[in-house]
């Protein structure tokens, strides 16, 4: 569990782990140097199965991440922010379905996301499909794996590796592309997880820029990595641009942005430019909507 500056929600997180029915864990927390009151709240907590780790400069959530798997011991690593929170039974429905199996070392389930703030339901991630997962997860879309949803053996990691440092976004994204190449995924269509949307993690207030440069930095890599190995399928990164064109459209100053986005998903594939036409025709309505309402408020 990385930790930056979540005072007011890692407390809660702690405790949806120590409350698993299966309790035979280590809980290694990573704290990235925060400047508010997040060690004051994890020393509160007073169990032998935490390992508190504190970094004395930023070093960014992948690179706490990894630090937190250096240390680790276990057989089988799950992972978990600091902002999560895991059902009771999230670890022991893992472990029960990975020691059960012959093929797979990773597992994942369905994840439902709630606003913090009004506590409402804003959609499930459903873990929908089983097995070699490669081209279904590399770009986000059409599968998405939640990251507190996935655990692993811990040979997988050790395959694996760490987490990209490199990556200030889909760093996630494309630890589970990396861990499909060396083994079948489970898919759990239970929710176990719980995933708190708050002002931190809404795209709204993520920088536009470094989004852009991120989903450019990540495609060059995979397509660098497909071409090396010569995999096939999993190179087309429409999808992904589509879903951020979508996103930062309505975001105030996104439409430029937008419009990028759907030009490099046009150019990724042009046989797609017709979905992302009307995609955009569908986005312009909502728009011209959203200022007339702004319009009609005002006066």
């Amino acid at each position: 569990m990385p930790t930056f500056n979540r005072a007011h929600l890692i407390s809660e997180s702690i405790q949806s782990c120590l409350n698993q029915t299966y309790i035979d864990f280590e809980l290694i927390i990573v704290d990235d140097c925060s400047t508010d009151a997040t060690n004051e709240v994890i020393s509160k907590f007073k169990d032998d199965r935490i390992k508190f780790v504190e970094s004395k400069v930023h070093i960014g959530r992948s690179r706490a991440r990894n630090k937190g798997l250096e240390i680790s011991k276990g057989e089988f690593i799950a992972f978990i922010d600091s902002d999560d929170l895991y059902l009771p039974n999230k670890l022991e429905q893992d472990l029960k379905i990975l020691e059960s199996s012959s093929k797979a070392l990773a597992v994942y389930s369905t994840v439902t996301c709630v606003d913090l703030d009004t506590g409402k339901t804003i959609q499930n991630i459903k873990a929908t499909k089983s097995g070699n997962l490669y081209g279904d997860c590399a770009f986000f879309l059409p599968l998405t794996i939640a990251l507190p949803s996935v655990t692993i053996a811990r040979e997988v990691y050790l395959k694996v590796g760490d987490f990209d440092e490199s990556l200030d976004r889909f760093e996630d994204t494309d630890y589970f592309r990396r861990v499909s190449r060396v083994t079948e995924w489970i898919a759990n269509p239970q929710c176990l997880v719980v995933i708190r949307t708050h002002s931190d993690n809404v795209i709204g207030n993520q920088n536009q820029k470094t989004i852009l440069d991120m989903i450019q930095t990540y495609v060059s890599k995979v397509k660098k990595e497909i071409l090396d190995n010569s995999l096939q399928g999993g190179m087309n990164p429409t999808g992904l641009y589509v879903y951020y064109a979508q996103a930062l459209f309505l975001q105030p100053k996104g439409i430029g942005n937008s419009l990028k986005l759907y030009s490099r998903a046009i150019k990724a594939d042009p046989k797609s430019a017709t979905k992302v036409l009307i995609s955009i025709s569908k986005m312009t309505k909502n728009k011209l909507i959203i200022v007339i309402n702004q319009a009609l408020k005002s006066n």
